[in-house]
């Protein structure tokens, strides 16, 4: 007769087996979903820079056309979120960045229309923007609606903060 502990091996085994996690899988921890992975970082230079920056002027023009306080919000600065929240906040509203954003964009003059067409990167920003990489975006009225004189083509600066292009508007 064998002893017990002989026979329990191989089910040993088999159960380890059936039960342990592989290699190939990541391992779970406690409270690793509520872990955020790290934003990715936009460049601030070249052609890959041109076209994030043209992404998020595209992504504010679009945001304020359709009111959607959530896409505005999402190319906002921490500066203008604040505001944007705190603006909505005195009105007795909920202080929310999505709310302020759409208030903003339902208080636009010349909304409607609006597309963005060129977007430029400046490495060194400008004079007046204290330095660092900066973009102007220019956008396009077809329809002549931004002012009482009919203009047809303006446009806004935007900076490249924390490694991200921002807009960073004045809140009214």
């Amino acid at each position: 007769m064998r002893p017990i502990h002989h026979a329990l091996i191989p089910l040993v085994v088999l159960l380890a087996a059936g039960t342990g996690c592989s290699a190939g899988e990541p391992v779970q921890t406690q409270g690793a979903e509520d872990q955020q992975p790290p934003p990715a970082v936009q460049p601030s230079t070249g052609p890959e820079a041109q076209a994030a920056a043209t992404e998020t002027a595209a992504t504010y023009v679009a945001a304020l056309e359709e009111g959607d306080g959530s896409a505005g919000c999402s190319v906002a600065s921490a500066e203008m979120k604040a505001a944007l929240a705190e603006s909505v906040a005195q009105e007795a509203g909920p202080a929310s960045c999505a709310a302020g954003f759409a208030a903003y964009a339902d208080g636009r003059p010349g909304v409607g229309g609006m597309e963005v067409r060129e977007v430029t990167v400046h490495p060194d920003g400008w004079a007046d923007t204290g330095g660092g990489p900066t973009a102007h975006a220019e956008v396009a009225y077809p329809d002549g609606v931004h002012s009482e004189e009919g203009m047809a083509v303006d446009g806004f600066r935007f900076p490249y903060i924390d490694g991200a292009w921002v807009i960073d508007m004045q809140v009214d």
